[in-house]
């Protein structure tokens, strides 16, 4: 269940307030095609269709189209290491314009020890909308793996839209798991319902 209007109330049990909410459905596919050649990159082909549906006429249904590909650097790189990552993806609407968006970002690291490993990453994002925004832009980070159970990984940078970053703390301990994450990110009410993992509710 989603919220109609942010800024009237709710009740998440359906019961009270049910009319300022809308039942959404989420389904998709994506097969994908994984190939090493040799022990110098690692591939990943994926293809993705999904769709967003609202009950009655309460949101803006949608259904996208979209391929990666992923190329990782092989087991032939110890102290360096390298990815490519290449995403296209068109949306489709009930009501309005369509949009698309295609990125690419080639990013490159220092394994400097067994726990600690510098990225440097950079790339171009387009995304067709009716803002047509789009630029370059660059990150540099650390990952840091001081045991097997906690990790932290930081990232500082700039892109189209103004500086970014990056803070993604995990740890695991005997009885709890402890995960933390901050990051700039281009999103939009139909990503959030596809990734609600915590049952988040998103005005459609």
């Amino acid at each position: 269940q989603e919220l109609i209007n942010g800024n009237q109330n709710s009740s998440t049990d359906g019961i009270s307030g049910s009319e300022n909410l809308t039942e959404t459905y989420h389904y998709g596919i994506s097969p994908y095609w994984r190939k090493e050649w040799g022990n110098i990159v690692e591939s990943t082909l994926t293809y993705n269709f999904d769709e967003v549906i609202y009950s009655g006429s309460s949101g803006n249904d949608r259904h996208s189209n979209s391929i990666a590909l992923n190329l990782d650097s092989g087991k032939a790189f110890s102290r360096y290491f390298w990815d490519f990552d290449y995403n296209y993806e068109d949306i489709s609407y009930d009501f309005g314009d369509d949009t698309n968006s295609e990125t690419y970002k080639v990013r490159v690291g220092y394994h400097y020890s067994r726990k600690l490993d510098f990225t440097f990453s950079t790339g171009y994002e387009d995304y067709s909308d009716s803002r047509d925004d789009g630029g370059t832009g660059w990150r540099t980070g650390i990952i840091w793996n001081p045991s097997t159970r906690t990790s932290l990984e930081a990232e500082a940078g700039h892109r189209f839209f103004g500086n970014t970053y990056l803070l993604d703390f995990k740890h695991r301990s005997r009885r709890l798991t402890w995960h933390f994450k901050y990051d700039d990110a281009i999103t939009d009410s139909r990503d959030q319902i596809i990734n609600n993992n915590s049952n988040r509710q998103i005005n459609p």
